[in-house]
């Protein structure tokens, strides 16, 4: 069984993204160092939680998903070693499920692992992903959802934290902080694995970048397809069109506007943190890197309220941006189909030459093996034969020679 389970519960935009990618695409290297990350595939984790949380899975694949978080715990107790179970929706796993998970990698010295970043900074990014996931709410709604007992602060305000780690040594809970912008883009990655016990050097962390901001001309046009969609549009449909498709054309415009965070809110979120920064020391928990991260932000040249919203003439230049850009989206993946179909095509015709050459070379062995059978029977059906008839001709030749030598028989 494992030694060690580190389970890092996120949250999400804490930059859980890279360092599943990092963990993913090095995961033999580090096999090789000891550390396991279960899964055959990238998101292995990803449905195991969902089958852990007791998530609808109709929409992944109920099969795919059946069972992912038992097949998962396997593996853990399979393994000799350290392994690290990452995915940022343990965050909002509910005490019951917290409870169960700890039951299930009991055995394993349990390492509880949370990324922080900067409470403004996270915002932006939290309220995007809605939007990217057929959300409608504007930046002013948002904000007065942050202002109340949102589930934003349940993740990222240190709840979910105390629910995992109730009862657990201060130890063996670990809060990594995200570095701020303008830092070394393997720090992250640096401080995550030092917590893990693992060299961080010799490992690729060149994963492209993901989550980008789609800026507040961005999330405004978001918001008016998601009002039009509404529900007529499936997920799986939505997904690879709005999530993966047109999010990613609005991500990649190098004229974004934005996204700003008011200098009232600015202060909302600094005293936020400043008592989560509070909680963490008083918990007396292993930190990496720098929590006074979380509370250094400005409320100085900024407006006090920000609605981040923008005029219809910069939403009709993101639509004529996404236009273009869906174009070469529909471009790159019809020469991606193209190249599929032609390895494709290329794989097939080899197939046939390969099984046609296995099919010549069965028959040549089996030709002659079969002449060579049949003469083999005919040989030794001769054989008897004259076996057969060398026994009878004893047997007449004996019985011949013992009426010779029987004596008469006495008449008297």
């Amino acid at each position: 069984m494992a030694t060690e389970v580190f389970v890092h519960i996120g949250p999400p935009k804490t930059g859980t993204t890279y360092l599943q990618e990092v963990l993913w695409r090095n995961r033999e290297q580090l096999a090789a160092r000891g550390l396991l990350v279960p899964g055959p595939s990238p998101v292995s984790q990803f449905h195991a939680v969902v089958d852990l949380l007791d998530d609808d899975p109709t929409e992944l694949g109920a099969d795919r998903v059946a069972t992912a978080w038992e097949r998962l715990v396997r593996q853990v107790h399979d393994w000799e070693g350290s392994v690290v179970v990452s995915h940022e929706n343990l965050a909002r796993a509910a005490p019951a499920i917290v409870e169960r998970a700890r039951a299930d990698l009991a055995g394993s010295r349990l390492h509880v692992v949370t990324t922080v970043r900067a409470p403004h900074a996270v915002a932006p990014a939290a309220w995007q992903e809605r939007l990217k996931n057929r959300g409608r709410q504007t930046w002013p709604e948002f904000m007065t959802e942050l202002a109340g007992p949102s589930p934003f602060w349940h993740q990222h305000a240190g709840e979910a934290l105390r629910w995992w780690t109730a009862g657990m040594d201060p130890a063996d809970v670990h809060v990594v902080t995200v570095p701020p912008s303008g830092t070394a883009p393997t720090l992250l990655w640096e401080r995550f694995a030092t917590v893990l016990g693992v060299d961080p050097h010799g490992i690729d962390t060149a994963v492209p970048r993901s989550n980008t901001s789609v800026g507040a001309d961005g999330a405004a046009y978001l918001r008016r397809v998601n009002e039009e969609l509404e529900r007529e549009v499936d997920w799986a449909a939505y997904r690879i069109g709005v999530k993966q498709a047109l999010a990613g054309v609005l991500s990649t415009r190098t004229a974004r506007i934005p996204v700003q965070v008011g200098a009232a809110d600015r202060a909302m979120f600094r005293e936020r943190a400043r008592q989560f920064v509070q909680t963490i020391r008083e918990a007396g928990y292993h930190v990496v890197g720098d929590l006074e991260d979380l509370t250094s932000t400005s409320v100085t040249g900024s407006p006090q309220q920000v609605d981040n919203a923008v005029p219809d003439q910069a939403l009709d230049q993101v639509a004529h941006d996404s236009v273009i850009g869906l174009i070469g989206v529909i471009t790159e993946t019809r020469r991606e189909l193209h190249e599929t179909r032609r390895e494709l095509h290329g794989t097939q015709q080899q197939l046939r030459r390969v099984t046609a050459r296995l099919e010549l070379t069965e028959q040549q062995l089996n030709a002659p093996r079969m002449r060579l059978v049949g003469s083999r029977l005919t040989a030794r059906s001769g054989l008897l034969r004259r076996m057969r008839e060398r026994i009878r001709r004893s047997r007449h030749q004996a019985a011949a020679t013992a009426e010779a030598s029987d004596p008469p028989a006495d008449s008297g």
